[in-house]
Formats: structure tokens, C-alpha cells, sequence
């Protein structure tokens, strides 16, 4: 059946907000055709939609879109768009999933999926009532190097896995002196704090990566309970600035997390190294074209230790459509790579999971955070629900 906005070989696309996620999207959009040869689905940078207009309306143009809109629910509403994705605030995602998806349109929607497990749940029940495409954003699953860091795993090649240690780290709030209202995790009705933000990153590499969490405890800690808005309004902080979980998975495997909007000089740091009985990997962000590899019986004792593999070839996952060896890819491919791939799933009516995050993706790592903020209270263990 041919889903409204798909006519031939193009889809038309509705992109709710135009900041820096939408545009970030609506870049991926522009490049995904020229790059992926065998896609049969181009992309077509529909509608857009925002609240200040002249804002909006510049990126509309540069962008190419054909029409915009300061209501959202126009753009979900019209029978001309086949895919919405949504970059709105996260106290959006819930009502824009499950409108577009009673309108019919396959739905991409930024992560956090929503800000409870709760409406996490209601968008799962809703996508798994209508025939369309839905996945939840979280985009370094698409990075070559995460990607060959699963394969590796899958393969067997670290053998028992024993521990995965990972941190997301960045500045934004280091400076107790900024503005509360220029702090994204800690502004807004419902403050996101680092472990719903960058925790959730973290939270689905590791399932990605590692396999299924089963229990979690936590420590939370907000360093400036008080800050000032750009107006001079005093603003209290409720929002964790760290966040410290250990965690144990089905597999046997343990685990620490940490998320942190106060490590003064990161900007966008995301590494991982994880320990089995035959070898280990590590993976950082800053440095995303390479991940180091170590393996127990691969070289004679003398020549063992971690070699740096530049994840650039042809050979190694998702770069087939890329550039020759040695010429980098960067942090936005990861989104182009993601996009690519919800396209061909349209396209060839095939499943988003394994390679994909699904909606059910995305209510796990909120569940996973919640558990976390409530063992934060008490101290306790908290175990999370199996499938």
C-alpha cells in the first residue's frame, strides 16, 4: 500500500522545528540522494515548521522547503508529507508522534523519545496499531566505528563480556553564573537534566552495544540549585548536573555510566571502552574515526596491545557509500547514515531494529532513566522490567 506523500521513487518530508536538530536533519535530507546510490526513495524537503516566523522563514528558504507554517499540526495534517520528523521540544514528542501517526505518515522523532516512560509506552502501543515506519533518533549507532565495535561483540571476538564503562561529558552548565534560560537540560516545565539527555544516549549505546539492562543504581547530584534567567529572574534548578549509574545486564555484564553538563572544557565528549575475556575495545567521539582494538591471541605476546583502527575503509560497516580510505567522516554523518537507513526501510518495507533504535528502543532508555532518578532517592537497587 502506498502511504500519503509517497509518489514514485520520492516521499515528501514534514520537519517540526528548525533549530539546531531540525537543521541538522535538513541538511541529511539534501545530501542523503547524492550520496547512496541504490536508494530508491529521494527525499523531498516538503514543510517546516516553528514559532518565529522570520526565523522560520529564512530556513525555509535556504532550505529549499515549499511551504512553512508556525503550527506544527499543519504540517502533520497535510496528506502531501510521508514522513515527519520531529525535532520539536520534548514535551511535544508524545502528541506530534501519535498525531502523525493517526494521519499515517512514517515518523522519525528525536531522542529523548518523550520526557516519561509512560508516554514512551502510549507512543509504542500507538506505533504498533498503524502500518508505518517509526524510530527514535539515536544516531551513533550509525557511526562506522560504534558499528564495527557491535560487530566485533557479535562475532565473539571479546568473548565474555565483563564491564562497559562509559561517560557523556560537556560544559554547559560549568559556569554557575550562565543564565538558567540559555542551559537547555535545566530550563523549561519539565527540566530534562543530563540523564534523560545525554543519558539516553548512553543508556541505548550500551543496550546496543553490551545487551539488555537489568538493574540500575544511582547517584544524582545538581552542584548551583539557583541560578539567574537572561531577564534577572531567580530560576531553581531540579535537574541533575551528573549523573553515576552502575548498572548489570542479562548477560552477566556490569556497568557505570556517567553523564555531566558541568566538565569544564568538553564540549561533546562520548567514549567507551568495554572489557571482555578475550579482548577490548574503546571508542571516543572526539576522535570518531577510529576505534581502538585489542585483542588477546590476535599477535604473539610481545606484539599485543591496542591498535588504532581507522574506520574508513570500504570494507568496514556503512562506508560503502563514502569517501576513499583515510578521508574522514564527521559527526553529521552519523544522522545522513540514519536517515538513509529509515528510507530504505520505507522503501523496502523491512524491520528498523537491529541496526535501527525503534519506538520500544527509545521507552527503554526512559524507563532505564527513571529507574535511575528513583534509586538516586534512596540508594536502592532498582530492577527494570524484562520485555
Amino acid at each position: 500500500m502506498q502511504k500519503a506523500g509517497n509518489e514514485g521513487n520520492t516521499i515528501n518530508i514534514g520537519m517540526l522545528g528548525h533549530g539546531f536538530m531540525g537543521k541538522v536533519h535538513s541538511h541529511a535530507y539534501t545530501v542523503i540522494f547524492n550520496i547512496f546510490e541504490d536508494l530508491k526513495i529521494k527525499p523531498i524537503l516538503y514543510a517546516v515548521s516553528g514559532t518565529n516566523e522570520n526565523e522560520l522563514s529564512n530556513f525555509a528558504t535556504r532550505f529549499g522547503y515549499k511551504y512553512y507554517s508556525t503550527n506544527w499540526k499543519d504540517v502533520v495534517n497535510d496528506p502531501r508529507i510521508g514522513i515527519i520528523n520531529v525535532c520539536l521540544p520534548e514535551g511535544l514528542h508524545e502528541e506530534a508522534c501519535i498525531l502523525a501517526l493517526e494521519a499515517g505518515k512514517h515518523v522519525l522523532c528525536e531522542k529523548p523519545l518523550a520526557l516519561s516512560a509512560s508516554s514512551c509506552l502510549h507512543m509504542v502501543k500507538k506505533a504498533s496499531e498503524i502500518d508505518s515506519k517509526t524510530m527514535c533518533s539515536f544516531n551513533y549507532r550509525f557511526l562506522p566505528a560504534i558499528r564495527l565495535a557491535r560487530e566485533i561483540i557479535q562475532q565473539g571476538l571479546l568473548k565474555q563480556i565483563y564491564y562497559i564503562g562509559a561517560n557523556y561529558c560537556q560544559e554547559s552548565g560549568h559556569d554557575p553564573k550562565r543564565p538558567a534560560d540559555q542551559i537547555r537540560y535545566a530550563y523549561g516545565p519539565k527540566q530534562l537534566g543530563t540523564i534523560r539527555g545525554l543519558g539516553s544516549h548512553l543508556i541505548d549505546t550500551s543496550r546496543f552495544l553490551v545487551g539488555e539492562i537489568i538493574s540500575v543504581n544511582a547517584l544524582f547530584r545538581t552542584f548551583t540549585n539557583t541560578r539567574r534567567t537572561s531577564t534577572g529572574e531567580e530560576y531553581h534548578i531540579k535537574a541533575d548536573e551528573i549523573s553515576m549509574m552502575n548498572l548489570e545486564f542479562s548477560n552477566g555484564a556490569v556497568g557505570s555510566l556517567t553523564t555531566s553538563a558541568v566538565s569544564t572544557g568538553r564540549k561533546n565528549q562520548m567514549e567507551f571502552e568495554i572489557n571482555g575475556s578475550g579482548g577490548s575495545i574503546y571508542f571516543n567521539l572526539e576522535n570518531p574515526n577510529y576505534l581502538s582494538v585489542y585483542l588477546d591471541e590476535a599477535l604473539q605476546p610481545e606484539l599485543r596491545g591496542f591498535s588504532n583502527v581507522n574506520v574508513t575503509e570500504k570494507r568496514h560497516p556503512l562506508m560503502a557509500g563514502w569517501w576513499p580510505p583515510g578521508h574522514n567522516l564527521g559527526w553529521e554523518h552519523g544522522h545522513i547514515n540514519q536517515l538513509n537507513y529509515f528510507l530504505e526501510c520505507i522503501s523496502k518495507n523491512s524491520g528498523i531494529a537491529p541496526w535501527g533504535a525503534t519506538f520500544k528502543d527509545g521507552y527503554k532508555a526512559a524507563e532505564i532513566a527513571e529507574q535511575a532518578y528513583l534509586s538516586s532517592q534512596d540508594g536502592g537497587k532498582r530492577k527494570i522490567k524484562s520485555d
